[in-house]
């Protein structure tokens, strides 16, 4: 069974670098989605939103 996509997958390579960092044990960590973190750190409300939602409307159409 397949992950379920997370706004985390929508996100542009800036964004995705923005919303995480390294931690001292070498492994990455995502910082949470909120709205004040990512209007901080990437400049836009909800970084990926947007992509999500037209790849959930496309899906839609196609599959009837």
């Amino acid at each position: 069974m397949s992950k379920r996509k997370t706004l985390f997958d929508y996100m542009t390579p800036a964004q995705k670098h923005a919303m995480s960092y390294v931690n001292s044990k070498g492994e990455l960590v995502r910082l949470p989605t909120l709205h004040s973190t990512c209007m901080e750190l990437t400049g836009v409300a909800r970084p990926g939103k947007t992509a999500r939602d037209r790849a959930k409307k496309m899906r839609r159409l196609i599959n009837g």
